[in-house]
């Protein structure tokens, strides 16, 4: 993606306040309050989370399976790595998940059975994260300092 319009997660990032959140999606179907976060599900979006900070309510984290940018999809649920390494490029960084390779009695060795790509884009650390070649969910939270 070379566009300059920010990326979301089916047009939540952190920073946005729960009341611009409910405008864009309606009211949560669901609330689970932990502590100083709470977590708004939408159960016609079952794949999509956002975690809100409950003194500032902001956004703290979004977690979902569709990258877009102006309400255009970017990246989606089921895409290999290798597409979302050519929509978004090279990743700062990224993690394999290994496991045992063979019958499962004897171990032939081990096959990469999924991993993470990090990618810090707009202020937001995205983690994009894959099971068996095909992009699972999207994690994105403020950047790190």
């Amino acid at each position: 993606y070379t566009g300059t319009a920010p990326l979301a997660i089916r047009g939540l990032s952190p920073g946005q306040s729960e009341d611009e959140v409910v405008a864009l999606l309606g009211p949560p179907d669901r609330r689970n309050a932990a502590g100083v976060v709470e977590s708004l599900q939408w159960q016609r979006l079952p794949d999509l989370v956002a975690t809100v900070d409950t003194r500032t309510r902001r956004v703290t984290e979004v977690l979902g399976n569709r990258l877009d940018a102006e309400g255009v999809e970017v990246v989606s649920w089921g895409m290999s790595e290798a597409d979302v390494r050519a929509v978004l490029g090279k990743p700062a960084s990224s993690k394999g998940r290994y496991q045992p390779s063979g019958s499962g009695v004897i171990s032939l060795g081990m096959k990469r059975a999924g991993g993470t790509l990090f990618y810090r884009r707009d202020g937001n650390d995205v983690e994009i994260t894959l099971n068996d070649d095909a992009l699972a969910y999207i994690r994105m939270r403020p950047a790190a300092p």
